[in-house]
């Protein structure tokens, strides 16, 4: 199930590690053979249940606990995966063994009719190994920490 995000307001946030903003910079998942692996059942859904049978997916290649594994970070648009709330935000972290580890089902109002209407930062702040995400989604901003084994919105 998708947690949703509550709106968080961030009086002090770092620079970031990350200078160009990851929603405008990410690949077309349907394109890449992992991604259409790892999100296949999600892809069978949308085609399967919702009569538009429209899925997007984006992701952006970021080694987020500098383990030397090239981790992902990954949207998806599609009636079964996004709603008033906002989009699905996956993580998918590389093991060493060459698989992934998919984590944070989160839902964030990252896009509005046809692009990103939000931004999104790797921060140089890091929390139990990871990198600290900022989200900017207008007026607000949304940092998400690993803890717990999963990213999720940091209430300070």
């Amino acid at each position: 199930m998708m947690a949703v995000l509550a709106i968080l307001f961030v009086s002090k946030i770092s620079q970031t590690h990350s200078k160009e903003d990851l929603l405008a910079n990410m690949s077309n998942g349907l394109t890449d053979s992992l991604i259409c692996e790892i999100y296949a059942e999600d892809i069978l859904n949308v085609e399967s249940i919702t009569f538009s049978k429209v899925i997007q997916i984006k992701y952006y290649d970021y080694d987020l606990n500098e383990d030397g594994n090239v981790d992902k970070i990954v949207t998806i648009q599609s009636p079964i995966h996004s709603g008033s709330h906002g989009d699905a935000l996956d993580f998918l972290i590389a093991t060493d063994n060459g698989s992934y580890r998919r984590i944070s089902n989160l839902t964030v109002q990252m896009y509005g009719k046809e692009k990103a209407s939000a931004k999104m930062f790797i921060l140089n702040d890091i929390t139990n190994g990871f990198h600290d995400i900022l989200i900017h989604n207008g007026k607000r901003k949304i940092v998400l920490k690993y803890q717990n084994d999963y990213y999720a919105p940091a209430f300070e």
